[in-house]
């Protein structure tokens, strides 16, 4: 029985990979240009470690002027997800500034790394004007 558990887990985690292939793929197409930067935007339902993987396969992508941002409910809790460029970093923008402003739409806060951050919350009515909050910060 274990056995055909960790089986019936191989599969559901390669079906997973590539379900995020393919929306890495779709989220690329119809990413925008804003100011010079491609912007990658994303609302759905997929858990944390999902987003995370979908964000950096985006970035091994799109290596330079990638504005990534992702509002996610996942078991009732939201998120919100910001990954940039190396060289919007060394322009100035900061993913934990911005998912931390971002996060008072859902009631939450959040941390990170100058390219790659996240936040939690509790209102997941917000996730839409947490998005646009944090996208507020390609036109400063």
């Amino acid at each position: 029985m274990s056995e055909e558990s960790a089986e019936l887990r191989k599969q559901v985690e390669a079906f997973r990979q590539v379900q995020i292939m393919a929306m890495r793929d779709k989220l690329s197409a119809e990413a925008k240009e804003i100011n010079g930067i491609k912007v990658i935007r994303f609302e759905g339902t997929l858990a944390p470690d999902q987003i995370k993987t979908l964000a950096f396969q985006l970035r091994n992508i799109h290596s330079e002027k990638l504005f990534f941002v992702a509002g996610c409910v996942a078991d009732g809790k939201p998120s919100i997800t910001v990954l940039l460029s190396d060289d919007l970093v060394e322009q100035g923008l900061n993913a934990v500034g911005i998912a931390r402003e971002a996060a008072k739409e859902i009631q939450g806060g959040g941390g990170g790394q100058p390219f790659f951050a996240s936040a939690g919350g509790k209102n997941s009515d917000g996730i839409k004007k947490a998005i646009d909050k944090a996208l507020e910060a390609i036109n400063q």
